[in-house]
Order: C-alpha cells, then structure tokens, then sequence
C-alpha cells in the first residue's frame, strides 16, 4: 500500500532533512514513516532541477559595491581646449544617510547564539560553510535573587598564635541578612517604578523566597536613613539660598485592611538644580512648618491659606502659572474674557523669555522689569479692576481668577523687585 505523498514544497523539505539525518536510504526511511518514497524522490528530482536552473549569480557576494569612477570631462580630454575653457566648481556631496533603525550599544553584555546549518533547505544534500549572517536584537534577563556566600579566612599566626579573621565586606548594617545590593534594588522597585511592596512580596514568593512583608518595610525604612545625611546637606544648600521655591500635589496612598485611602500630599523645595521631595500621608501643616523652620530666604509659593499660615515670617511671592492654568480652564465657559486674562500673563512670559535669551541678570534684569513688565502690569492690574466692576456671577470661573488675582496681587508681583525671584515656578 503506497504511504502518504508530499503536501508540498516545505513539506518536502522536511521530510529530505530528516531522511538525511537518519543516516538510512530514502527509500528506507520513507517505508519506516509511512510517506509515498516515489513522491518523495520527485520532490528531491524537481528541487534538484529548480537548484541548477536559478543558480547563486554572485557566490561571493560584496556587501559594499564599489561605485564606477565617473568619466572624464571633454576639457581634460582636449589638452587644448583645457587652457581655455572655465571648469566649473565640483559641488560638495552630502553624506549620505543610511537611514534604518539604530544599531544597539556596544555596552550591552552580548549572549552569542550560533545556529547550524546541518543540511541544504532545497534538496537536503551536504553543505560546506560560506559566511555568517549576524543579527543582534535586544532581550531580557529575568531579575532573580541570588544567595551571596562570603568565606571569611580564620587563621593563626605561627609567631605570637593570635587568631585573624579576614574583615567583612561593607554591608549596610551589622549582622544583616540583605547586602546593599538587595536593599537598593528594593527601593528602586517601590519608588521608582512605583511597585508596591505586597507586588514585591508576592515577587519573591514565586521565586521560593519568603520574606515577611514587615522585613520589607523595614529594609525601605532602614534605606531612608541612610540617605538621612544627604537630604540634611541639601536643605542646607536649600536654606542658604536666595529663595526657596516650593509646591506639592495631592497623591493618595492606599493601605492593605482599610477602606479609605489616605490624602496623601507630595511636595518639592527646590532651587535651580537643587531639589527636595518629600511625602506626607496628610496635608497638615505641622510637617510643612517644621521643614521650613529656619528658612529666612524668601519664598515662591502658591498662595494658600496653610503656606501663608506656616511662613508667617517669611516673605511670599506666589506663582504665576496658577493663573495661566485657572485661565486656560476659563476658555471653556467664558472664552472671550479668559483670552484677554490669557494675553497679559502670556505678555508677562514673552517678556522673561526675552530677557532669558538676552543674557540679563542682576540689576540688568531688576531694570528690564521695571521698564517692560511694570506697564504690562498696571494694564493687567486696570483689566481685572474692570472685570471685577462688572460684578461676575460667583459661579464664572474668570471672575474667580480675578478674584484671586486682586487678593494676591502683592505676591504674584513681587518678581519685578528681585531678579533672584521667578515669574512662576513651573514653566508658564
């Protein structure tokens, strides 16, 4: 009874491949498998054909061609007409791009791959090497914990018989079970990829490791104070400043048995490159008073009852950039009187733009204040006069912005006074 003939082409690639591994005749191997061997040696006659009818062009093909040279001009073939006639200026080729995805970095650690070839794809005959075809893509390692043996040398000395024991490698604190590897690893993963811990825990319970969820939180704990020294030092350079420009944002924090999650609150001090963050499961103003005890500077803040509240001693210069936000939502409801409110703040960053690319510092930006931005103001300050005068609705959001405006108008506009002061704190 014939066996079962080939589907087609990738079929009888297959089925020669293995014939030839086998190390049996065709015929053979075709019988043992239950596969027609007439069909199959047609398959290998018709590949065989097909091979010698399209053959390799270029055996030894060159990945960059070389260009033909260009052929020589009529004038440098004329020696006569070279004298006379004016060659014309040789045009500047522009590199050419090569366009494609860029290559991957040569810092990767790279895991070499070879794959054999182990017989011809077309008729599954014997094949001699000709090159290597090389393609680098990007993969990942799966993170795992490892376990870190430290073998300690315990010797004797031969002169006096005191014992030495080899001294212990830095670790972040004594008799500790976690390097500081794994400790900073930890709090990469919490912070800085915002993983929660119990993610984390469930983590390394599926690589068999089980940590309480209580270890976890004192290894971020114990992490914090060490970076306790570093934090002091910034609020030093903080303080000794020519202000401190702070803001925060509601972040809410849920905790595992609880049904509410907590109003959480993040805030930044910052100056220039120096910046602080720091996190309160509230947002009362106890923490807020004690990080700014000390702090004699002059402050950019927004002006909220609980800034004004807990700096009472300090100087205020709020942020403009409220406003813009606060006038941008306006467009929606009152388009029309949230552009005019749009154009003076707008006005007033086109301005600090200017003096920004002009270099001005100092005086020089004090003086450009005050003889640009002072006439912008006071038309800003007559707008919202008349606006107010117009008496909005309480429900009109530009009305509320005015509002706003007027109450804080000291601080919104004490930038002009001190070129150490900014406009606003996030970019307008």
């Amino acid at each position: 009874m014939p066996g079962r003939k080939i589907a087609g082409e990738t079929d009888a690639y297959a089925r020669l491949e293995a014939a030839m591994r086998s190390g049996l005749s065709r015929a053979t191997w075709a019988r043992a498998r239950g596969v027609d061997a007439r069909s199959l040696n047609a398959w290998r006659l018709n590949l065989a054909r097909r091979s010698v009818r399209d053959p390799d062009p270029d055996p030894d093909p060159d990945p960059e061609p070389s260009r033909a040279a260009p052929p020589p001009s009529p004038s440098s073939c004329n020696p006569s007409s070279s004298a006379t006639a004016s060659t014309p200026p040789e045009k500047k080729s522009r590199p050419r791009s090569r366009g494609g995805r860029p290559p991957t970095p040569k810092h990767l650690v790279e895991n070499v791959e070879h794959l054999r070839v182990c017989g011809c794809g077309q008729c599954g005959g014997k094949v001699w090497r000709k090159n290597v075809e090389t393609t680098r893509t990007y993969t990942v390692v799966q993170a795992h914990v490892r376990c870190r043996v430290i073998e300690r040398e315990w010797v004797d000395c031969t002169a006096c018989g005191t014992t030495t024991t080899a001294e212990m490698p830095p670790m972040p604190a004594k008799r500790t079970l976690y390097d500081a590897r794994f400790r900073a690893w930890l709090v990469t993963i919490e912070f800085g990829m915002l993983v929660p811990l119990d993610r984390v825990h469930l983590q390394l319970q599926g690589q068999g490791i089980d940590l309480a969820m209580g270890t976890l939180v004192h290894l971020v704990a114990g992490a914090a104070e060490l970076v306790t020294p570093i934090v002091e030092g910034l609020w030093r350079l903080l303080k000794a400043g020519p202000y401190v420009a702070f803001g925060g944002t509601g972040l809410k924090k849920l905790i595992s048995g609880q049904e509410e999650a907590w109003d959480g609150f993040l805030e930044v001090f910052t100056h220039d490159e120096i910046s602080v963050f720091a996190y309160d499961m509230t947002k009362h103003g106890d923490a807020l008073a004690e990080r700014l005890d000390g702090v004699t500077v002059p402050l950019l803040c927004d002006a909220e009852s609980l800034n004004r509240t807990m700096a009472s001693s300090n100087v205020l210069a709020h942020c403009n950039a409220h406003l813009l936000r606060k006038y941008r939502d306006a467009r929606r409801v009152r388009p029309k009187l949230a552009a005019g409110g749009l154009g003076f703040v707008g006005g007033l960053n086109t301005l600090e733009e200017q003096a920004e690319a002009e270099g001005l510092t100092g005086e020089e930006l004090r003086a450009f204040r005050e003889e640009h931005s002072v006439e912008s103001l006071d038309r800003y300050r007559a707008w919202h006069l008349a606006v107010q005068a117009s008496e909005p609705l309480p429900w009109d959001p530009v009305g509320k912005v005015v509002n706003y405006t007027l109450n804080h108008w000291e601080g919104l506009t004490r930038f002009v006074e001190d070129p150490n002061r900014k406009l606003c704190i996030a970019p307008c």
